[in-house]
């Protein structure tokens, strides 16, 4: 799992939790879960889950340039520079919202466990276990 992964992930899927009292850690997933369920089928498609990755990269962006730097994503969760590394393909220690976007779509499809292009709540948890 990638370590700037699937929390922020998470933060995709609670994307309100840093600014809400939350009473549990399961609810907050399961509530944001449902709020990033665009279409309310009880699963995040890949078109959703990618539709809230725009929404967490603008909100991580604090100084609105279009690029994230490792700094503004600490100001949503714990990254460590080797994922951060890892998800900036030309090296110059910034994201730009493709790089960003193809990084969390990895850790989707990871906990895509039976690979039907959903994620439900289920296999949100089993991912969020690992």
């Amino acid at each position: 799992m990638h370590r700037f992964g699937w929390s922020l992930a998470a933060a995709a899927l609670c994307l309100a939790a840093p600014f809400a009292a939350v009473p549990s850690a399961a609810d907050s997933v399961k509530d944001h879960f449902t709020a990033t369920d665009a279409n309310r089928d009880g699963t995040v498609e890949r078109n959703e889950y990618r539709r809230r990755m725009v929404d967490v990269f603008y909100l991580a962006d604090d100084s609105k340039d279009g690029i994230v730097v490792i700094e503004e994503l600490r100001e949503q969760e714990t990254v460590g520079p080797d994922a951060f590394a890892a998800a900036d393909k030309n090296g110059d220690s910034k994201l730009s919202m493709q790089e960003f976007i193809e990084y969390r779509m990895v850790d989707f499809q990871k906990a895509d466990s039976n690979g039907d292009g959903k994620l439900t709540v289920e296999e949100v948890d089993v991912w969020n276990a690992r």
